[in-house]
């Protein structure tokens, strides 16, 4: 909180300094709080006086959040703050960034702004898929993800996030097997199959 003194800023939290005998008026800011002032009489026989000012009181609104599905966690400017459905009761007015994480969903991430006295209300669906792209060095190869036939090995799918078994087969190759991750940042996957030799 800054310190001013007759509308000249002074120091942060605290200013120690010289005043001649007058009135004066204190006050203690704080962005998005309302000021606290006190109003002063200072005279010679105060000298080395100590003054303590209320602090400022934040101006707030409220937060409602709600996910599909429920139990999403929830930040607030990196905070942790709770899982969805929730209400923050008492939120700085200004400026925030809302994010909200569940596991095998993508993260969804908003930026809102609070007024006083208002109650704003965030609704976010959380998407659990996305489109993974895949290519293959067999041409004529076959796809399947999780026991269940996609089509052609080079292609692009739309598969939910979290762990995938794969299996590529292919006339004249080796069949492949591996496991694939999908998340927001893993949404390509090169598959590269062994040829078979006649013996």
């Amino acid at each position: 909180a800054e310190i001013w003194v007759n509308d000249e800023r002074k120091g942060i939290r605290s200013w120690t300094g010289n005043l001649e005998s007058g009135n004066y008026k204190i006050e203690c800011k704080k962005a998005n709080h309302e000021t606290s002032t006190k109003y002063l009489e200072i005279t010679n026989q105060m000298k080395g006086k100590t003054f303590n000012l209320n602090a400022p009181t934040p101006i707030c609104g409220s937060l409602n959040v709600e996910t599909n599905p429920d139990y999403a966690e929830l930040f607030i400017d990196g905070k942790k703050m709770g899982e969805t459905p929730i209400i923050i009761s008492e939120l700085l007015i200004g400026k925030h960034e809302v994010k909200l994480t569940k596991a095998n969903y993508a993260d969804y991430t908003e930026t809102i702004t609070i007024a006083q006295g208002e109650t704003k209300t965030v609704k976010a669906a959380l998407n659990n898929s996305t489109t993974v792209r895949f290519s293959c060095n067999a041409d004529n190869a076959m796809l399947y993800v999780d026991g269940k036939a996609l089509g052609s090995a080079s292609g692009s799918y739309e598969l939910g996030y979290g762990n995938h078994s794969l299996k590529v087969t292919a006339e004249g190759y080796d069949d492949y097997t591996s496991s694939f991750t999908v998340s927001p940042d893993n949404t390509a996957c090169a598959i590269s199959m062994k040829a078979k030799f006649d013996n």
